[in-house]
């Protein structure tokens, strides 16, 4: 998929209501198989168990309305998914200015914009106003109407598996709910399957690939509660989400950040995003990586985005959870950015592996046919000669370049050269 491509599917299933389980995110999901058929889908019934989290019910917004005793304010709640919120239970009331705007959801900082809110295991409604809207609202009087209904139905997860030399997996991670909103979590579903398709493409793979697109935080839940019989085979994963903003990339460790996998991604991380930042896990944004990395999982699952640092007053990015999070905010180029960054990152866990050197004292490089002058190595002398101080059998590639500070690829090179001239050899098990 090209970033065109991933735009277009975006402005397709962006406005849809695509709640946690829900007649738009079984829309959304549709159309996805449509385009991927090789995307399986799995089912959880409403009020089963996954570690106690109960799966919830679908919930239909069938029609509302809010008007003012005079009919000078008047809104219909059918004309965005944010007019409501998410799972809000029936009403038919009249309620004073007072009480009606305990139920008015409004957004933080943007004045003109609807706001995300949701009540997926309460009984609650809200209703979604702009903050004018809100400061402005006649009369003392408001008329409130929510059509709405839970029925019992499937939460859906779909998955898409790519077999590898090894049965040892990698999982990337994504979330298609968020009713009406592209950049959280959509977006992350649309550099997800541009990943999967180009892994797919290789004549080989180290490793096997599992994509999951499902509704966030229960949807990880239930796939892991229905998966515990292969957490020992997966080495670690990636949350994608916000990947098309117009905004430095950033990369969100595992709670077990010092693992081979939480460097090596970052290594290639720094590869593919000089101008990007990282952070400790939690530290950034959270979303379905929390349940990978909990106790009694402990998969070590990183985090992609392109979200501003929590310093920043806008973060994760301004209209975050708004009605104004849309196609808009994608950028073409970032989306494709993002694609080859996760290729980049993924591509250092194919690669690496632990050199063992086969030399005492500094070795001879002329004499095995290395030239110091081979400007095919691309990297000087000075630094060769810094990383083969590291040729123990100690340290994988990733490491060694992240401690010289040097980009992985380059080191790898002069490894793989230095293995094809018999002074170091590979160790065959995957990185610890």
């Amino acid at each position: 998929m090209t970033g065109s491509e991933q735009l277009h599917v975006l402005a397709e299933i962006g406005p849809l209501r695509r709640d946690l389980v829900s007649a738009g995110y079984d829309q959304a999901m549709s159309l996805l198989v449509q385009r991927f058929p090789s995307l399986e889908i799995g089912l959880w019934p409403s009020g089963t168990s996954a570690w106690g989290w109960p799966i919830p019910d679908a919930w239909t917004f069938r029609a509302g309305s809010v008007r003012s005793e005079s009919g000078r304010f008047e809104i219909d709640l059918a004309e965005h998914p944010l007019r409501v919120g998410s799972y809000s239970v029936p009403v038919d009331t009249t309620l004073s200015r007072d009480e009606f705007l305990q139920h008015v959801r409004t957004h933080p900082h943007l004045p003109d914009a609807l706001p995300f809110a949701f009540h997926y295991y309460a009984d609650r409604w809200t209703v979604g106003l702009s903050s004018h809207e809100r400061d402005t609202l006649p009369d003392e009087r408001f008329h409130v109407v929510i059509r709405s209904e839970r029925s019992s139905s499937n939460l859906s997860i779909a998955e898409w598996h790519l077999a590898g030399d090894s049965e040892v997996e990698f999982v990337l991670s994504t979330h298609l709910c968020h009713a009406g909103q592209v950049s959280d979590g959509l977006s992350g579903v649309v550099t997800g399957l541009a990943v999967m398709e180009r892994l797919a493409e290789l004549p080989r793979r180290r490793l096997s690939y599992r994509l999951l697109i499902g509704p966030e935080t229960i949807g990880a839940i239930a796939w892991l509660s229905r998966n515990e019989h292969r957490f020992d085979s997966v080495a670690g994963g990636l949350f994608l989400e916000m990947t098309g903003l117009d905004q430095p990339a950033a990369l969100q460790h595992a709670f077990a950040s010092d693992t081979w996998m939480n460097r090596a991604l970052s290594a290639g991380f720094e590869s593919a995003e000089p101008g990007g930042w990282q952070a400790p896990h939690r530290q950034i944004v959270g979303n379905d990586e929390r349940q990978f990395n909990a106790p009694g999982v402990r998969i070590p699952m990183l985090s992609l985005s392109r979200a501003l640092p929590r310093s920043d007053p806008h973060a994760p990015f301004e209209a975050y959870h708004s009605s104004e999070d849309t196609v808009r905010l994608v950028s073409e180029e970032r989306l494709e950015q993002s694609v080859e960054t996760v290729l980049t990152m993924l591509s250092v866990i194919e690669s690496d592996y632990t050199p063992v050197g086969h030399f005492k004292g500094e070795p001879f490089l002329s004499g095995a046919g290395i030239d110091n002058d081979d400007p095919a190595l691309r990297l000087p002398h000075r630094q060769r000669l810094m990383v083969l101080d590291y040729l123990d059998g100690a340290l994988p590639v990733s490491e060694i370049a992240q401690k010289l500070n040097l980009p992985f690829d380059l080191v790898l090179l002069f490894v793989d050269r230095l293995v094809e001239a018999g002074l170091v050899t590979r160790k065959t098990e995957l990185p610890e």
